[in-house]
């Protein structure tokens, strides 16, 4: 009986062994292979649970892609009838509503954004079902954000079993616990966009590393105007916390911030009432006394502490563990801080106000872990102890409960 005992650990030992070296060879396509799983399972349940029967700006984009199979206008019937709402219908009498006309305004900038981005998608509308093109890709959009997360953690020389806590840590931050059941926006593929150039960033030997850099940064901001200025913190913050002051890379960082002034001045000179127009007219139009009211007022509402308080005890905390990575970390939060239009930017988790800052706050929380990679033990014990602390926080009221 020993004999056979020994015989069978023996076998196990070789069988462990075989597999450890298969694991180590082709980690990256395993791995892939099991989030490509799970994009499949959660882009199935994302259909039937979620996009299907629903409205608002799901419905606009799903619209438009429909409308791609006959016309490359960016027109969506249903985006035209709300904005000419706000001028119209909302807050205005009866009696106002009733005299106006019933001809809709043609909107010549889509929602008061531009979303190239959905241009990627007129030979796939083609060949595909819309509402399941649109759950596969706001699904996939956040599988990326994880996958992203796992690569950059074994990148930065983390043991496979951090790395996966990481991403599991990730997971449980409301950006994307409550992102993956929000509305599909076009806004939302900035996540992966931006995710790419933090690893083009990364790569040290990458042949051509300016050019994909550029691409990367094109596709980011293809997904909405605004993210040009968030493209310019990232390529900043990069320079500052690894001390690369390269000229290619402010230039580009320049450029793009520039695309996003001059797309907000078309926005404004066309459409005029855009949330980012309106709150820009608002904040600095009224003289540095108006300004510094806006700005005062938006700090002191409530929730602005519970934005940064969600923030540093989910992910930006480990950030805090190289001092370096901090003026990063306020700069990329600075925009919603600072910004009030209504909540939304402050904790509504779902929503696309926050998907600027979430991957360069993953990026930072990252490199701050890494400062610790001489202290395994401390390393382990802060991840897991995130972890446990972002189970039983609520994101809504910072109380003490399971989310």
């Amino acid at each position: 009986m020993l004999g056979i005992r020994e015989n069978f650990l023996h076998k196990k030992s070789i069988m462990w062994k075989i597999f450890q070296s298969f694991f180590q060879r082709n980690e990256m396509k395993v791995v892939a292979f099991i989030f490509i799983v799970i994009w499949m399972v959660v882009g199935y349940s994302t259909y039937f649970t979620q996009l299907s029967g629903e409205g608002g700006d799901t419905t606009f984009a799903t619209q438009i892609l429909y409308n791609f199979r006959h016309t490359l206008a960016m027109d969506s019937t249903f985006a035209r009838s709300i904005m000419d709402s706000f001028d119209h219908v909302w807050y205005q009498s009866a009696e106002q509503v009733c005299s106006n006309s019933l001809d809709v305004q043609n909107l010549k900038v889509p929602w008061g954004h531009f979303y190239f981005v959905m241009y990627l998608f007129v030979p796939l509308v083609k060949i595909f079902d819309v509402q399941m093109l649109v759950a596969a890709s706001h699904s996939g959009i956040y599988i990326a954000v994880l996958f992203f997360t796992y690569v950059l953690a074994r990148k930065k020389k983390f043991s496979i079993l951090h790395s996966v806590l990481l991403t599991i840590l990730v997971s449980q931050h409301p950006l994307w616990d409550a992102g993956i059941h929000g509305q599909f926006y076009f806004n939302r593929f900035f996540l992966p966009f931006s995710a790419l150039i933090f690893l083009i960033l990364e790569s040290e030997r990458m042949k051509y590393k300016t050019a994909f850099l550029f691409i990367a940064c094109l596709l980011a901001i293809s997904t909405n105007e605004i993210y040009g200025i968030s493209i310019f913190m990232i390529l900043f913050s990069y320079m500052w916390v690894y001390r690369k002051w390269n000229i290619k890379t402010a230039c580009m960082a320049v450029f793009f911030l520039a695309m996003s002034v001059v797309m907000l001045f078309i926005i404004q000179l066309h459409v005029g009432k855009a949330t980012q127009t309106s709150y820009i007219r608002a904040t600095f139009g009224g003289g540095i006394e108006t300004t510094v009211k806006q700005l005062i007022l938006s700090i002191q509402d409530p929730n602005t502490m519970q934005f940064i308080s969600i923030n540093i005890l989910f992910l930006g905390i480990f950030a805090f563990f190289n001092t370096r990575l901090v003026p990063p970390l306020m700069l990329i939060l600075l925009p919603n801080i600072f910004v009030g239009i209504g909540g939304a930017e402050k904790i509504g988790w779902s929503t696309h106000y926050h998907i600027s800052y979430f991957v360069p706050l993953i990026w930072l929380s990252i490199l701050g872990l890494q400062s610790l990679h001489k202290h395994q033990r401390v390393q382990s014990i802060l991840i897991i102890a995130v972890f446990i602390i972002s189970s039983f926080i609520n994101p809504l009221d910072l109380s003490i409960s399971r989310k």
